[in-house]
């Protein structure tokens, strides 16, 4: 109950900002024109991460190996996700693994199984990476709406929009970064044992 409670505040937060947007610049600009940059805006800055993610998702499975230097989580980030409190609210940002990739990042399902492990740090490196270049394109956004938006609507558009963007994909960034380490020492411990049991059983 408090999960789907969390979930409801969460999307309606993002559904919030959303109206709020467009329709703030509405109450300065009062105009048919301005509701269409703001759907070019939405379209360039968010519409277009989605594409982007989906094409960054069809890379080989091996790219996404938790031992590459691409993946690796720095010591001071565990003190810093710490500091910020990720304990008490990691669990009511909603997890979508499981509605885009059947895979669900929400719950260890089999803790004792390494391939599942396995599984699971693919999982989540590949959820980081897209979250990395969706962060990075929502900043670079403003090279390609620069030249096309009002200078007006640069801040009042493009700039809010990409400041969302950015919190929604930051929160489960750092979520992800913060159980990875977590997932590595179960999966190290996991495959030694099993390397063990083998050896034992020749």
């Amino acid at each position: 109950m408090k999960a789907k409670l969390s979930s409801i505040i969460y999307w309606s937060s993002i559904g919030l900002c959303i109206v709020l947007i467009p329709s703030i610049n509405l109450i300065f600009y009062r105009s048919i024109s301005t509701l269409l940059w703001f759907l070019l805006v939405f379209g360039v800055v968010v519409v277009a991460t989605f594409l982007i993610a989906y094409l960054a998702s069809l890379l080989p499975v091996k790219f996404y190996e938790p031992d590459r230097k691409l993946f690796h989580v720095f010591k001071f980030e565990k003190k810093l996700y710490e500091g910020i409190g990720i304990k008490h609210w990691k669990d009511k940002i909603p997890e979508l693994g499981k509605q885009l990739s059947g895979f669900d990042k929400h719950t260890l399902a089999e803790p004792d199984n390494p391939e599942y492990i396995h599984k699971f740090l693919l999982e989540n490196c590949k959820g980081s990476f897209l979250h990395t270049i969706s962060i990075l394109y929502s900043i670079l956004s403003i090279l390609i709406l620069i030249f096309i938006l009002p200078w007006p609507f640069i801040l009042t558009m493009w700039l809010p929009t990409a400041v969302v963007a950015i919190i929604v994909h930051s929160l489960s960034l750092m979520i992800l970064r913060y159980t990875r380490p977590k997932l590595m020492i179960v999966y190290k411990r996991l495959t030694r044992n099993k390397e063990r049991n083998i050896k034992e059983e020749i």
